[in-house]
This record gives structure tokens, sequence and C-alpha cells, in this order.
């Protein structure tokens, strides 16, 4: 399947437990629907959940451990600035849907970092700094700690360059996905994935592009 490939390509180390989530664009395509269901049935026993975020050239799609992403948002400084910006955070529900509104008002909202997984001080900096004088960039901007962050990089990208041999050698998706945490929350949200679009096929007001 074509959201499968993608998953593996762009998501690996999110597959590996490297990281909190990713993000990634994934075109239309007609039996998008089913593909993504059918990735989150299978991804939902081993605590990966994802949701998607509707844009003019496609979807982004947004594959995460609702447990880890749970830890982030335990972080005071973290709390705070994304409050600052309007965001509710008394559930994951209701912080993805505060995501998928501002995704429609600006592209690439940086505060989005947080639930990339970005440590909170280079996210916090880049926002302070509107992105100016990192120390290095990689897989994000850099403004502390260079070295802790060049051995990370350089761990992600063996992770994804494996996790590419391995699915490209005939590794089903199950094998690759590392743990089995927090089951219940992922299958919480794959039954919503399910309601969301028994509604919008019976006519109803909701849309399945607002799925969480």
């Amino acid at each position: 399947m074509v959201l499968e490939r993608y998953i593996v390509d762009y998501s690996a180390a999110v597959l590996a437990d490297r990281k909190v989530g990713n993000l990634f664009l994934f075109p239309q395509t007609d039996n998008f629907y089913e593909e993504f269901i059918d990735c989150a049935e299978r991804l939902c026993p081993f605590g990966v959940a994802i949701t998607q975020f509707k844009v003019k050239t496609g979807r982004l799609i947004y594959v995460y451990r609702p447990d880890r992403l749970q830890e982030v948002l335990s972080r005071p400084e973290c709390r705070q600035c994304l409050t600052s910006r309007g965001y509710q955070l008394s559930s994951l529900d209701e912080l993805l849907e505060g995501f998928r509104d501002r995704i429609q008002q600006v592209d690439f909202p940086h505060e989005i970092g947080f639930i990339l997984g970005y440590p909170t001080h280079d996210v916090l900096t880049f926002l302070n700094d509107v992105g100016k004088n990192p120390l290095i960039t990689g897989y994000w901007q850099v403004y502390h700690d260079a070295d802790n962050a060049r051995q990370t990089f350089s761990e992600l990208s063996e992770c994804f360059a494996r996790y590419k041999r391995l699915y490209n050698t005939g590794t089903p998706l199950e094998e690759l996905v590392k743990g089995n945490r927090n089951e219940k929350n992922c299958c919480d949200i794959l039954e919503r994935n399910r309601q969301h679009r028994a509604i919008s096929s019976s006519g109803g007001r909701r849309s399945p592009d607002r799925t969480s």
C-alpha cells in the first residue's frame, strides 16, 4: 500500500520508539480512507496512532505515540507556550484539533515542533528568535547542546536507513513496530476514526478530514 510505504519512509523513528511523532505530506488518492484505517488498525496494538490534517496539496499524516506525546505535554514550559497560543490541553484530541485548525491558517506553525518531539528548549528558542542563528540544523534547528543533537541526528538517520532496508526486503509493517505502549489509548483513537468515517458516509455533518 502507498500509505504504508510512506509511514515506513517518513516515520521509522516513531515505529522504532525513537521519536514522539513524525509528520509527512501524503497526496490525494481514491482509496485513502481504506488505507488509512488499515494502517491504523495494524499499528494500534503496538501503541502507535495516526491522524490527518487536510491541506491544499493533500493531507498531512501525523504518526505518533500517544503516551509519549502525553509526556511532552506534561512539561510546564511546553504547556505554557501552547496555552498562550490558544491550544486546549485537556486531552490529546483537543490539542490535535487545535493544530488542525492552526494548519488551516499557517502551513507549518512552528510550535508543532513540540508534538514532533523536538527538544523543548530548541522549540522555544526557535519561536523566540524567529528561527535565527541556530548552532546546527538537521532534523530540527538546534540552539542548545549541539554535540548531543549531532549524535541524535546520526542515530535517526541510521534508523530510517535500516527500516527502509528491512521493508524493501520484505519485512511486514507489524514486525517493524517496537513495543506495546498504551494500546488502549491508540485503540480508542482508532474507534473514533471509524465513527468519523461512518458519520461521513451516512451524510452526517462531521467531516472525515477532522479525524483524530
